[in-house]
């Protein structure tokens, strides 16, 4: 009796056993395609999202929390940077290009972001009606977002943001930016990357609905002296928003370290 015999008799005898045995297989192969599939489906979408960005600089923080949530807009972002260091990155020489990111509010939940055109430009991003921004307070709507309120979205609505990111505005605890409206003047195509979920504008655009709202201190990486006059920083300086050094962290550290070098000594002498 050859083996393909056996087997049927096995089958036949033993039916619901074996019908198990091959859903059982059935289903794990199923189970390993759609998992190779969703991997490849997700590897697609973040380097698609990842664009041609080579380096993110933010405020100091968790570098994986620094790249979600500058350039996959998935998480909160770790703090701001002065414009001096800003500048200083641009401007080096070993940068090509630089997009500024300015990111915190939001519109019934989907953040707006103040950049400039270079952003969506990386993304391949085009109008489907309507104009790029020209000024500030204009902004640029992505496909999903107009998708989803195209009543409140057609050209020439103004809107309002609010603080924070993922809140949505309909909540009564939510502070909403009523005095600094915005004018939608450009929706834009899908492009299935980050770009759909987004409401751009100028990056100025987030100075004005903030003004007067600057925070305490902020982290630099060089002041505007040392930018201007090319001074290597000897360490970590907390800089405020008007550009004013409040704080060396590492002078402050020497400084301490002196005293109780005095103080040890004088106790020694004393002894």
């Amino acid at each position: 009796m050859n083996s393909l015999k056996l087997s049927w008799k096995n089958i036949k005898y033993r039916p619901w056993r074996s019908g198990l045995a091959v859903l059982l297989m059935a289903s794990g192969l199923s189970i390993v395609i759609v998992l190779i599939l969703t991997q490849g489906q997700i590897d697609e979408k973040f380097r698609n999202n990842l664009g041609d960005i080579d380096l993110v600089v933010g405020a100091k923080g968790s570098p994986l929390q620094l790249v979600l949530s500058s350039v996959y807009h998935i998480d909160n972002p770790t703090g701001n940077i002065h414009q001096d260091s800003c500048s200083f990155v641009s401007n080096h020489p070993f940068v090509a290009s630089s997009i500024p990111i300015c990111i915190g509010d939001n519109f019934n939940t989907y953040r707006i972001v103040g950049t400039s055109l270079d952003y969506i430009e990386m993304y391949g991003g085009k109008l489907a009606s309507g104009k790029y921004w020209e000024e500030p307070m204009q902004v640029v709507v992505g496909a999903n977002v107009f998708e989803k309120f195209p009543n409140k979205l057609k050209l020439g609505s103004r809107i309002t943001g609010g603080h924070g990111i993922g809140n949505d505005l309909l909540d009564e605890h939510d502070h909403a930016h009523e005095s600094s409206p915005y004018t939608v003047v450009g929706i834009l195509e899908p492009t299935g990357k980050v770009l759909d979920n987004l409401v751009l504008c100028d990056y100025r655009s987030s100075w004005i609905v903030h003004a007067g709202h600057g925070e305490e201190a902020s982290f630099d990486l060089k002041t505007k002296e040392e930018v201007e006059n090319k001074v290597e920083p000897d360490s970590l300086t907390i800089v405020q928003d008007t550009g004013e050094i409040t704080q060396n962290v590492q002078t402050v550290i020497e400084d301490s370290a002196e005293e109780n070098e005095l103080e040890d000594h004088g106790h020694d002498h004393h002894g």
